[in-house]
């Protein structure tokens, strides 16, 4: 197979492949691809290519303190929380809290340091909450709906 830049041979691989994610620059270990030696251009087969997502993902929620899914799961059902209510208490769209939960996406880094400090300071996720117009009930696990505010409510 040759390279789709300079037409040279391509030569199989399992060097780190250096990449930029999301700003930062990471090194991936352990996926066999091939590697151009002339450009550097690399190609990666098929049947590595969810190895190699699972892999720059990881390195990425190391490189950056990013919450696991399981961490995001725990935050939002320690509230009584259903994805879609966690979704507007953090501010994002339907289906983001699926994704993240099952690890198919990662979140920005905003929305990231946003559940690290909900998690470390519980009154920052009762204000979301009530910004967001949910509050939690005395009974566990239970949450309630608020009116929305008037106009005089918000100064």
């Amino acid at each position: 197979m040759n390279c789709t830049r300079c037409n040279v041979e391509l030569i199989e691989s399992i060097e780190p492949i250096d990449t930029s994610f999301r700003g930062e620059q990471l090194s991936i270990e352990g996926i066999r691809h091939l590697r151009c030696p002339q450009c550097g251009e690399i190609e990666i087969p098929a049947d590595e290519l969810a190895s190699y997502s699972e892999k720059l993902k990881q390195a990425y929620r190391d490189k950056t303190d990013m919450l696991l899914p399981e961490d995001i799961r725990a935050l939002r059902t320690r509230y009584g929380l259903r994805q879609k209510e966690f979704e507007r208490v953090i501010g994002v769209s339907f289906p983001t809290c699926s994704r993240w939960e099952s690890g198919t996406s990662i979140p920005s880094l905003p929305a990231n340091k946003l559940m690290q400090e909900a998690i470390e300071n519980p009154p920052t996720m009762r204000r979301l909450m009530k910004r967001a117009g949910l509050s939690p009930q005395k009974k566990k696990g239970s949450i309630v709906a608020l009116p929305p505010r008037s106009h005089a409510d918000q100064s």
